[in-house]
């Protein structure tokens, strides 16, 4: 049915023919859509000639039609009309003032060049963006309104308001405003150029060629910046899928950003940068970071552009990026402290049953998140180790891992089933309470621990 209606502006012009393939893309993958999984190519390409050959159909019958109504087929001289530009009117298209003053031999090669040059994007463009095909159709129908001999101002009218369907892209163009008052500026000038030159004879074919070279030139800077705030929302959606560590299991985020795939890099690179430049810092892991400087920390790393930190960082924002990191990171199941090792710690019984509890709960993580638990807590122990310097003791680094890892939905029942003192020996003493595969090294290799 769409190709039959695509057929209705072919007897006026010639160019929404670039839009098909683009249309059979858009059915093909419409029919894959309702069957709930895309189709093998072959049957791809047998969609994408029926559509063809249903086009060629409808318009094979249009063209009948026309005969019938006219007895002759002198009509389809129109169409090499178009093609060929022998009407050089002045309009808001580039063809008329170049063919005017171009030589007579040259003038084949520039109409092979031109309009060769508006049929080639249809197809790379499909290449590129396959599953978005509607896409492809407003970008050609943008490129036609600036490049095909006989534009108006009705074809700018209608490909602008279709490029408005991708407007959440518009936030990566660039100089909106200006393009905006081009276009306005542009269309308040044409009109009086053409008064101006043909009405009054003050003006001439400069005047009027240069309005609308500024105002192809405007469609051509909206034509590029769309195309790019396009492809560079799809390449950031794409990189950051890919290098994403904040806000993902800690398993995914240990696979993305470590070669070993054992503890996440951001973790690494907190603890490597805390021991070797703020283990004396006064109130490190109590202090808050700047909270819009840790949003971009946690942009670079989510976008893979940072693998160490600055040396010159404030501690405070160093530990902040790995509070930040573990909070968004964590979930009740399997994160560093998953719910099941926060109910063991909860509970009011001898310290020796419940760190048998917490051992067996933690041998049901996954090995990333025991292997991060066991770098923190060598380094919180290290933290704890230079207390006369940092005036952090076990019992104020126990809080602050409650702050940050723990789940703990009644503060009165934390307290009466001495939580605090629990994961104060969880720090000092952390060996004793890993499972055994965490201490023989066989859940992540040794040299994380070193």
């Amino acid at each position: 049915m769409t190709a039959c209606i695509l057929k209705f502006p072919m007897p006026l012009q010639v160019y929404p023919v670039l839009a098909l393939p683009a249309l059979a893309r858009m059915i093909a993958a419409s029919r894959h859509h309702r069957a709930g999984a895309p189709g093998p190519i072959g049957m791809q390409l047998v969609g994408t000639v029926g559509v063809g050959l249903c086009f060629v159909g409808a318009m094979a019958t249009l063209m009948g039609l026309s005969y019938a109504c006219f007895d002759s087929w002198d009509f389809l001289n129109g169409y090499w009309a178009l093609v060929t530009a022998q009407d050089l009117t002045p309009n808001l298209g580039l063809f008329w003032y170049l063919f005017a003053i171009i030589f007579e031999p040259f003038r084949g090669f520039f109409l092979f060049a031109l309009n060769y040059h508006m049929a080639t994007y249809a197809l790379p463009l499909l290449v590129r963006a396959p599953r978005d095909p509607l896409f492809v159709a407003v970008v050609t129908l943008l490129s036609s309104c600036i490049f095909k001999p006989y534009p108006c101002v009705a074809d700018t009218a209608l490909a602008i308001p279709l490029a408005c369907l991708y407007l959440p892209y518009f936030q990566r163009i660039r100089h909106r405003l200006f393009v905006v008052q081009l276009l306005l500026y542009t269309l308040c000038l044409c009109p009086v150029m053409w008064h101006l030159w043909v009405r009054l004879g003050s003006g001439n074919a400069n005047s009027y060629f240069t309005a609308t070279i500024i105002f192809n030139l405007a469609q051509i800077l909206f034509l590029v910046e769309f195309v790019r705030a396009y492809f560079r929302t799809h390449f950031a959606a794409e990189d950051c899928a890919n290098a994403k560590v904040f806000g993902i299991p800690i398993e995914v985020a240990a696979a993305r950003s470590d070669p070993a795939k054992v503890v996440p890099g951001v973790i690494r690179a907190v603890v490597a940068w805390l021991e070797e430049h703020a283990l004396h810092h006064e109130g490190i892991w109590r202090e808050p970071g700047n909270s819009s400087r840790l949003s971009q920390l946690q942009a670079c790393w989510d976008r893979g552009d940072i693998d160490a930190l600055p040396a010159e960082e404030p501690a405070e924002n160093v530990a902040g990026l790995a509070v930040r990191f573990l909070k968004a990171s964590a979930d009740r199941q399997h994160g560093v402290l998953s719910e099941g090792v926060m109910d063991a710690l909860l509970a009011p019984k001898e310290l020796a049953v419940v760190r048998e509890a917490v051992k067996a709960e933690l041998g049901k993580l996954p090995a990333p998140n025991l292997a991060t638990l066991r770098h923190l807590l060598a380094h919180w122990n290290k933290v704890v180790s230079n207390q006369d310097q940092n005036h952090t003791s076990a019992k104020d680094m126990s809080v602050c891992v409650m702050l940050v890892l723990g789940h703990v939905k009644d503060p009165m029942k934390a307290v009466q089933g001495g939580l605090i003192s629990k994961v104060e020996s969880l720090i000092i003493d952390s060996e004793s309470w890993l499972p055994e595969e965490a201490r023989k090294g066989t859940a992540v290799p040794e040299e994380y621990f070193k």
